[in-house]
């Protein structure tokens, strides 16, 4: 039995061709094309996340001063977003699961 890869390749038929996993345009765009409303509905989901936990962290001190509170009252404001943030993630793979199964 082979033990490396250059083993793996010698053992193989000398007539077939290794299995590429490079796409060229076209089919890129075919596939885009195919799957554009998952693609476009992923890419706003994870940029609208991104955004919402990057303003956080540095306004996190304007606000305390803004509201007059302690940084430890402005930690239940961090504990809020992860707790929003995994309770969205678990509804948000529920209605995935429940999307594909209609379909």
């Amino acid at each position: 039995m082979p033990e490396n890869s250059a083993e793996k390749m010698e053992s193989q038929d000398k007539n077939s061709t290794p299995k590429l996993y490079a796409v060229n345009m076209t089919e890129a765009f075919a596939i885009f094309k195919e799957n554009s409303l998952q693609t476009i509905a992923y890419w706003s989901a994870f940029l609208t996340f991104g955004m919402c936990v990057a303003v956080l962290g540095p306004t996190m001190l304007d606000l305390g001063c803004i509201t007059k509170s302690t940084i430890t009252e402005m930690s239940w404001v961090i504990f809020a977003q992860v707790g929003s943030t995994l309770l969205g993630s678990i509804l948000a793979g529920f209605i995935s699961n429940l999307y594909v199964s209609l379909f």
